[in-house]
Formats: C-alpha cells, structure tokens, sequence
C-alpha cells in the first residue's frame, strides 16, 4: 500500500474517532440535566491511545438543598372558654398613640377623677393625658351623685374636653332608722335613704314607723344643694279606722289620707282627733275622738248609708205613712156611716160616696207603695 494511501486512512480513522468523541461529550451534557452518569462508567473506561485522553466532563453543579417544612406555629395565649349560653359583651377597642391632653371639668368643682377604673389622683378641673382611643370616665365627688361617661381621643387633633353637672343627693334620716318614707306621695324610701335633687322647692316627706306616730314632714330646698335632714319619731298609738262598706277614704283632722278602709293609723298622743270617713255613693261619717295614751290601740268602726238606698227607704216610709192615713180616713168613714144608719140621717148616700173616693185612693197608694218596696229590695240585694 502506497505510504500516502495509509496516511489518509489513519487521518480518517482520527477524525472517525473525534467525531464519537464529541458525540459522547455532547449526550454526557445532556445527561447532566436530567441525572448524572454512573460513576462506574468513568471508571471502566480505557482510553484510545491513538487519539489520547478523552476531554473530562464538566462538574455538576451541587444540588439545591430543599426548604425546612415550615414549623407550626404557637399561640402565645392560651384561648379562653366560652360559654355558649352566656352572651359576649363586644369589647372596646384598646388605646393606642401617644398621650394626648384632655381637659376634664365638673360642676361643683373638686370632684375625683377616674380614668378607665384607675384613680389619676387628680380632681376637676384637671388635664389628664390619655392615649388616642376610647375612654371611660367617672367623677365622684361627696353627697353627689357619681357622674360617669366616655370620651373618645385622637392622635393628631385637638380634643373635646369633659364637662360634667354632678347632681347633689339629699339624705333623710330617722331616729330611729328602719321607717318608711313617702316622698311627694310617690317614691317609697327606707331611711336612712339617699336620693338625687332634681328641682327646687318643698318636698314632703311622710314617715312611718310601727309604734311610733306618723310624722309628715316638709323640707325645704331653696337651691339645689347637698340636704341632710334628720326626723325625729315620737312614740304613738294606732287606731284602726273600719268602714261597712269598706274602701272609704278617710280624713284626720281634716288631712285627706292616702289609704282606704280598713286602715291602721300610727298617731301622736295628746291631743283629740276627729275622723271623717266618707265613699262616694255613701253619706260620710264624722266622729270625734279623746286623745290618745301612748301604746293605746283603738278601733273605731262605721256604718256608710247608701245615698240611694237611703232615699228609697225615705219614699217607702212616707209611702207606708200615707196607706195609714188613708186606711184610717176610710175607717172613719164607715164608722160614720154606721152612726147615720142608727140614727136614720139621710146624708148615708154621700157618706159611701166619701168612702168609694178613699178607697181608690187607698189602692193607689198601696200599688205605690209595693213597687217602692221592690226597687228597695233590689237595690238592697245589690250592695
């Protein structure tokens, strides 16, 4: 074989051989993006010592390591239990920003201010930093009553001070305490008793307590300011007032009282009274009594006429007279007549004349007479 014919095979031969070589390197890339190749097949591999080492692939790259699984998360505070049959108050929002200045201000002045149920230590008119958002404010001040309400606070405005009228208190004692007090014939209090002063002018006050007599008491409030009063009781005795029929109202000493018959009165010993019991429909009643010894009880009843039945039994009465009267006119009559006929006089005819003419009289009168004493048992019937 010609030297030049061997030279081109061998070159063909190389060129055969670097042409596999870069096949392998290229599907040795592309193997890389989808798994590495084994390391065994680099291993094993033996080289051509015609054409020399084959070019090392290219190190792949370290693989992404994957994310932590997220750890789950703690809650600080534990949730609470709630009740399902309890309803849930929606609770105010908390306050947040900076302090910002309030002006709080009472009328009287001198009240304690409290701020979300903690003392600020500091009485009106005071300037109390709040932080922005909703607060509750009370004012207490003595024999007045606690004034209370909320104020809402911004971070970056002026804000609307607090401005308060507190209402005084009017306290009523008792000596002794323990009574029932009557205010205005309205409002039941127990002294010792505190009540707010809504007005001016008189308010009477009407004490009782059992064994001691009755106090109606006035007070006097010329302007609205803290009033204490205290009612002295003085021992007494009770009289019961009864009525036939009962639920009559009752007059002492010409005072209208609230309660109706039957009543038990606690009265001041010493003196007379007089008791006038009276019912619509119904005569009243007047009766003076002596006075009364302190512990004495005494009972006073009485019997109320019905007005109506009253003029009925007045019409059967004059009824009843009026069919005597004429029953003893027609009596006469007759017995005149039996004297003219024992005497023979001729005046017999107009002597029955008399007596037809009283007759029919009487039989009017008692036809009268019967329908009034029915109406007046009807009218009995129905008391």
């Amino acid at each position: 074989m010609p030297r030049s014919r061997f030279r081109s095979v061998v070159e063909e031969s190389l060129l055969i051989r670097l042409a596999i070589a870069c096949l392998l390197l290229l599907s040795g890339l592309a193997c890389t993006c989808s798994a590495p190749p084994p390391v065994e097949d680099h291993l094993n591999e033996v080289p051509d010592p015609t054409t020399g080492p084959l070019p090392s692939p290219e190190p792949m790259p370290p693989p992404t390591p994957a994310p932590p699984p997220p750890r789950p998360t703690v809650p600080t505070q534990q949730a609470q239990q709630v009740d399902p049959t309890q309803e849930t108050q929606p609770q105010p929002a908390q306050p947040s920003g900076p302090p910002q200045p309030v002006t709080i201000e009472s009328t009287p002045l001198g009240a304690k201010v409290i701020v979300d149920s903690s003392d600020t230590g500091k009485t009106t008119p005071a300037t109390v930093p709040m932080l922005a958002g909703q607060h509750q404010v009370r004012l207490e001040l003595v024999q007045h009553v606690a004034w209370q309400g909320s104020v809402f606070v911004t971070e970056f405005s002026a804000n609307k001070g607090v401005t308060a009228r507190l209402v005084p208190l009017l306290t009523i004692a008792t000596e002794p305490s323990g009574a029932e007090i009557t205010l205005n014939n309205a409002a039941i209090y127990h002294s010792p008793c505190q009540l707010p002063l809504e007005k001016e002018g008189p308010q009477v006050a009407e004490v009782r307590l059992a064994g001691w007599a009755t106090e109606r008491h006035v007070i006097q409030i010329p302007r609205l300011e803290p009033t204490q009063v205290v009612i002295k009781l003085v021992p007494g005795a009770e009289l019961l007032v009864a009525s036939n029929p009962p639920g009559a109202e009752v007059e002492l000493d010409g005072q209208r009282l609230e309660d109706r018959t039957p009543v038990t009165l606690s009265l001041t010993t010493g003196k007379p009274l007089t008791i006038k019991v009276s019912k619509p429909g119904f005569s009243s009643e007047t009766r003076k009594l002596p006075a009364l010894k302190a512990g004495e009880n005494r009972s006073v009843e009485v019997t109320l006429s019905n007005k109506k039945l009253a003029a009925l039994a007045a019409k059967v009465k004059d009824g009843e007279r009026k069919v005597e009267a004429l029953e003893a006119k027609l009596a006469a009559l007759k017995e005149k007549e039996t004297d003219q006929e024992n005497s023979g006089s001729g005046q017999t005819r107009a002597n029955r004349a008399a007596q037809q003419k009283v007759e029919l009289e009487l039989k009017r009168a008692i036809d009268a007479l019967t329908v009034l004493q029915e109406e007046y048992a009807r009218a009995e019937a129905a008391e």
